[in-house]
């Protein structure tokens, strides 16, 4: 295969090249930023020879404005842009379908759109919305001309594609045909559109000519003699429901005793269906739990109850009552999970974490041993392979340590996000602890040539004396590809996204992108995605296309990529509130990065919002005003900012126990530092964190932190560091 430089997006403007020779297109810049007239006609004056792609902004701006004769007359100046084409003739065709009420542009209109249909994936559910509407408005125009049958034949069109909301126009239009047209045709239409309609319909025939009105209602009252008279079915009480409301009486009384006879009836009778369970378990499962909680009865009491519990139902409950450190309840729960599901490799795993949790390690040792032994492959064979390895390493078993992190290694799978990083980590770790210097050395450098800035990686460039910013820039290696074959369909979306972006129209180049497979797709192809991806504004998926490329190549192609990878948007905001909290800024960067990936938009599943991801409950806790919008970027981060000092302040400046707060909450976190802070620190304590979304939280902003210093630092910062205690300052940016 041949080598080719590769071409790629620059600041000054977008350049690609395609392995096939058919894409070359020259570095130009967007030619607006925001799409309206305005600007599009002071470009126009700088860049007369870009006349044709400014045209087509212009009108795209003037239909935007809703000057839609204007759109479509400024349309009419766009020559074809390649891969625009679809785009052109979009915009020009719902211009006349909204600006026009002539048959003779609504025609032209319509044909346009029509040229466009399945030319363009992104556009063809808009088309598809779009076109009956069209072909009604055209029908009416037609009939205004007297051209009966054209337009009886676009209204056929239109009513074969569904026009379920436009009874009162499509009413006015049949009621013409009767007048202008063919009286006989009207009334089998008005009848067709009483039988998809009903009584709506009715309603609209009032308004008939009486002798069409007379013809038309005798075909309705026809029609509902045809129809066989319902037969009525005496009103039957519900029994599950009567049930149901029975239980609901006793848990408003907080009779926990009736509470459990008809739970039992009730789960006995209707748990054979998963929708019934569900339905009683989000009831009334709560109140179980209170009972637990609040000490008023053991899980032993309602023991017939969990045994029609699924293995979620009864994981909820579980966690709740370990949560509260009521260990015999938990041990309880677990028993019976076990018994019910004897085949459930988590329940035997969370058994082994339980008796983790106890300081009894010969006991949890034996549940991870079980799970390895009996569940080969399972979900949760490569975890229990770790913990094994984990329980050595804690009992200073530093030689079967390093062996277990290595068969972890092998066997595990590459499940870099849960613990394949952490295995090569600790298993240099116990290797050292052996004197094997060179060997934990090897398996260092390992680890960061395998995955390299990950947080394991950079606490292994520490310990071997590699300073992060140095090793940074050594991994800044710009790429000279070899051509590769790139689909037709790939490539037309690249091409289209790349004129879409230059004429500011950034969430079509989004939708165009969709499409691409990064995974799959060429190296090259995949550095100009992340490109696009900055010049259209969107930051998240920026960092995830250039994500991709890194883990695939190893290395930064340039230093632009590593400041895509680790960007500074916000900066100005978050420097003002981190100089106010006396915070290190890049600390609330390496947050903002994990949280929201810099999107003002991300709202998460539980209802934290942002660019920060803040839950309503904290961000009330520090608005100083009601008109404060938690949603604005500025606002967020100020508020954020101060719960991050809070934070620190609280836990004496180790950012590590900062980080876990403001993912987990402070009381999780105090739980965990009561069961694990008298054993374990540093990263052990990381490690050992039970919830895995806090534990790779963690490390990522950790990772974040360290790598935001190193690029707009240079500056080295240790582990130690952050853990050791005092509130961090800003070093004058």
């Amino acid at each position: 295969m041949r080598k080719v430089t590769f071409l790629i997006l620059t600041l000054t403007g977008l350049s690609v090249f395609a392995a096939n020779d058919e894409l070359s297109l020259r570095p130009q810049p967007p030619l607006v930023d925001k799409v309206n007239v305005d600007n599009a006609k002071k470009q126009l004056v700088k860049f007369p020879s870009e006349k044709n792609s400014l045209y087509f902004i212009e009108g795209v701006a003037y239909f935007e404005e809703g000057k839609y004769t204007d759109a479509y007359n400024v349309l009419g100046k766009v020559s074809e842009i390649p891969y625009l084409d679809a785009y052109i003739k979009y915009y020009k065709g719902l211009a006349a379908l909204n600006g026009f009420n002539t048959e003779a542009e609504l025609k032209k209109g319509l044909e346009a759109l029509y040229s466009a249909e399945g030319k363009s994936v992104v556009l063809s559910e808009s088309i598809k919305e779009k076109l009956p509407l069209f072909e009604l408005k055209l029908a009416k125009a037609m009939l205004g001309n007297k051209h009966c049958k054209d337009s009886l034949y676009y209204y056929a069109i239109a009513r074969s594609k569904g026009l379920a909301n436009r009874l009162d126009e499509e009413f006015s239009l049949v009621n013409s045909y009767a007048k202008l047209c063919d009286k006989k045709v009207s009334v089998s239409l008005l009848l067709d559109i009483y039988i998809r309609f009903g009584e709506k319909a009715i309603i609209l025939f009032n308004n008939l000519d009486d002798a069409l009105k007379q013809e038309v209602m005798l075909s309705v009252e026809a029609l509902k003699k045809v129809k066989e008279t319902p037969v009525s079915k005496p009103i039957i009480q519900n029994p599950e429901q009567v049930l149901l409301d029975s239980i609901t009486e006793v848990v408003v009384a907080k009779d926990y005793s009736k509470f459990k006879e008809l739970s039992k009836e009730y789960l006995k009778q209707y748990s054979g269906s998963q929708k019934q369970h569900t339905k009683y378990y989000s009831n009334f499962n709560s109140f179980i739990e209170e009972a637990l909680l609040q000490k008023i009865h053991s899980v032993s009491y309602f023991e017939k109850l969990f045994d029609y519990y699924s293995k979620d139902q009864l994981e909820r409950v579980l966690f709740k009552v370990w949560q509260k450190e009521d260990w015999n309840g938990t041990k309880d729960i677990l028993a019976i999970m076990i018994d019910q599901f004897p085949g459930y490799d988590k329940a035997y795993y969370l058994k082994g974490l339980l008796f983790e949790d106890l300081k009894q390690y010969s006991k949890a040792y034996d549940s991870y041993s079980y799970v390895v032994n009996h569940f080969t492959g399972d979900k949760f064979y490569a975890p229990a392979l770790f913990k094994l390895a984990w329980l050595k390493m804690l009992e200073g078993r530093n030689a079967d340590c390093a062996k277990g992190f290595d068969r972890y290694i092998s066997e595990g799978g590459d499940n870099y996000d849960w613990a394949l990083t952490s295995a090569n980590y600790y298993k240099a770790k116990c290797l050292q602890k052996q004197n094997l210097l060179d060997e934990a050395k090897n398996a260092k450098l390992e680890l960061i040539s395998k995955y390299p800035f990950s947080f394991y990686s950079l606490l292994a460039m520490d310990e071997l004396d590699m300073k992060i910013p140095d090793e940074l820039e050594t991994r800044i290696q710009p790429q000279t590809y070899i051509a590769e074959p790139i689909t037709a369909k790939e490539l037309n979306a690249l091409n289209t996204a790349v004129r879409l972006v230059r004429c500011g129209l950034n969430e079509y180049a989004k939708k165009e992108l969709s499409f691409i497979n990064l995974e799959k797709l060429p190296s090259e192809y995949v550095e100009v995605i992340s490109k696009i991806y900055v010049f259209a504004g969107y930051h998240e998926l920026a960092m995830q296309a250039s994500t991709a490329l890194l883990s695939r190549l190893k290395v930064f192609v340039s230093r632009e990529h590593v400041e895509y990878h680790f960007p500074k948007h916000y900066f100005d905001s978050v420097k003002t509130y981190a100089e106010k909290m006396e915070l290190d800024p890049f600390l609330i960067m390496a947050v903002m990065k994990r949280e929201s990936a810099f999107n003002t938009d991300a709202v998460s599943r539980s209802g934290a919002i942002g660019l920060m991801q803040l839950m309503p409950a904290t961000a009330a806790r520090f608005k100083t005003s009601k008109k404060d919008n938690v949603k604005n970027s500025d606002t967020n981060i100020k508020l954020a900012a101060t719960y991050l000092k809070e934070l620190v302040k609280r836990y004496n400046g180790n950012l590590a126990y900062a980080a876990a707060a403001y993912n987990a909450g402070e009381e999780a976190l105090d739980r965990w530092i009561k069961w694990y802070g008298d054993r374990l620190s540093g990263t052990e304590f990381i490690e050992n964190i039970p919830y895995s979304e806090t534990r790779l939280y963690v490390k990522s902003v950790l990772g974040n932190y360290f790598m935001y210093n190193a690029v707009y630092l240079k500056k080295h910062v240790t582990f130690d560091e952050v853990v050791k205690g005092g509130e961090y300052k800003n070093d004058g940016l």
